[in-house]
């Protein structure tokens, strides 16, 4: 509909005016708690960022009563509190991964001898996709590390938004003008003061054009005409240079923190060592929390374990029935070990969060089951 396209393009047109005057992008659309632990990737991010955050053991208890669906009404304040931290870190993880480009690490190494040495062992490409796979991982876990980065990241584009505004203003002062930027922007280029502002000056008289206007505005000036224009493209170069040499510093900025979290942390570390090795750069998937709670077995499997478990027992010590085997008590907490083991061998050993969530649930619910096994 014309309508809808007609407010779709106004508010990009919205949006673009909102970034070029330096304002808050628009905010993104919520990530709700139930998008978060359905979606597996971010299910295992989000239970790595509570294995580390605040107080862990709290976390676990929160998330328990969740999975039990026995949540108490100041519960509700704990999982948004979450639920937000999670979400901004990930709207930062977005933002350091569109940002840390292979041209920005080849920059970066020009200035860095430590990122200069890791994009020797490896690929700059590589070197960045075997970063940028471990990102999020390491926002979530070692949210110090990253928020070096992210913050350098930040205050760099912050300069570029300073750059592209100032463009701006010398491309609207030289086409008031009637100079050519591109002109102007080669220039700029001569080392020597004197020398640029000589070839300024021409240049400024040159866009007076030859007709006859121009011939007398050249006839009759003594220098004034040119000699504002040219101290106000002057006073723009010195801003340019300011600009160049503060965003040169806040790269080298990044090449150091960017250097010393890979140095400093095993999962960058590992990362960059399957980029040496040229093996893919893929993260092995966690476990999440639909994943976790998958892994549990149900009343009915259990029971239909422990039909199979009593055959045998009775085949293997050769009685008549069940009611004939010595020692059930011992059957019954073997097959309960049994059973939980399992339960750890689907939660792919049991240690990421939703498997230390769920393990004490299953281990209660067999507690409870273990009596009625006969």
């Amino acid at each position: 509909m014309v309508i809808d396209k007609y407010k779709e393009e106004q508010a990009k047109l919205e949006e673009e005016e909102r970034r070029k005057n330096g304002g808050p992008e628009e905010e993104k659309e919520t990530m709700t708690l139930q998008e978060i632990i359905s979606n597996h990737t971010n299910s295992d991010l989000f239970g790595k960022m509570l294995d580390t955050e605040g107080n862990p053991s709290e976390n676990k208890a929160l998330m328990e009563r969740l999975a039990k669906g026995e949540l108490k009404a100041d519960d509700l304040d704990g999982l948004e509190s979450h639920r937000k931290l999670f979400e901004e870190r990930m709207n930062r993880v977005e933002n350091v991964d569109e940002e840390l480009t292979e041209e920005m690490v080849i920059e970066i190494g020009e200035s860095n001898p430590d990122i200069k040495k890791i994009i020797s062992l490896s690929k700059s490409g590589d070197v960045v996709k075997a970063v940028g796979t471990r990102l999020a991982e390491l926002a979530m876990t070692d949210p110090d590390h990253f928020n070096e980065i992210a913050g350098k990241i930040e205050r760099m584009q912050a300069v570029k938004r300073g750059g592209d505004k100032l463009d701006e203003s010398i491309n609207g002062y030289c086409k008031e003008n009637g100079i050519s930027g591109d002109e102007v922007a080669k220039l700029y280029a001569i080392g020597n003061e004197s020398e640029r502002k000589t070839a300024l000056a021409d240049l400024v008289r040159d866009s007076w054009g030859s007709g006859l206007v121009g011939k007398l505005k050249r006839a009759f000036d003594r220098g004034d005409g040119s000699i504002k224009t040219v101290e106000q493209l002057e006073s723009y170069k010195k801003k340019i240079d300011t600009i160049l040499v503060t965003l040169d510093k806040r790269k080298r900025d990044i090449g150091t923190a960017l250097a010393t979290t890979i140095s400093g942390n095993e999962v960058m570390l590992k990362a960059l060592a399957n980029a040496i090795k040229g093996e893919p750069t893929k993260v092995e998937k966690g476990l999440g929390f639909k994943e976790a709670g998958a892994a549990m077995m149900k009343d009915e499997e259990v029971e239909n374990e422990w039909e199979k478990r009593k055959a045998d027992v009775v085949k293997n010590l050769g009685v008549a029935n069940w009611a004939a085997v010595p020692n059930k008590i011992n059957e019954a907490d073997k097959f309960v070990a049994d059973m939980e083991a399992e339960v750890k061998k689907r939660s792919r050993g049991g240690g990421s969060f939703w498997a230390k969530i769920f393990s004490p649930i299953f281990h209660g619910f067999m507690f409870d089951k273990k009596h009625d096994l006969n």
